[in-house]
């Protein structure tokens, strides 16, 4: 399955390992379903994990809404990530982990360091305002 494909390299996704420091700015695409897409091949340290969009860095996402807001986890990701202060439901009929975010919600790596990961987010947009992302679903495998 293609999860990725037409990339470019863009400022649009960034992801942040907090406690280190550390902002990745991640390849743009457009994913085999259409939308906007980015991806991260490499290592990532056991830390808090944001996002942020733009080339300031100035908006954090997805932004905490009315309980429509969040991520997905898929594939590896489900075991790579975890959510702190948020409500969380596992389907594990689909393969998937949901996580309802609010203000104080956190994600964070907890998956092996010594690994080398392929990540994929895709990232949905709010219809009325094309800016404001509320939902980024996250994929990842080990990278080969």
């Amino acid at each position: 399955m293609e999860f990725f494909n037409n990339s470019n390299s863009s400022a649009g996704l960034s992801l942040s390992e907090v406690s280190f420091g550390r902002i990745h700015s991640l390849e743009r695409g457009i994913s085999s379903y259409g939308d906007e897409s980015y991806k991260y091949i490499g290592h990532l340290h056991k830390s808090e994990i944001a996002f942020f969009y733009g080339d300031d860095f100035a908006q954090s996402v997805p932004v905490p809404g009315n309980g429509e807001y969040g991520f997905t986890l898929e594939g590896v990701s489900r075991e790579l990530f975890v959510a702190k202060n948020a409500y969380v439901s596992e389907a594990n009929n689909e393969g998937r982990t949901y996580i309802y975010i609010n203000e104080r919600s956190k994600l964070f790596f907890i998956g092996s360091t010594l690994s080398e990961y392929a990540i994929y987010f895709r990232v949905f947009k709010e219809e009325v305002n094309n800016r404001l992302v509320r939902w980024i679903t996250i994929y990842a495998e080990k990278n080969k």
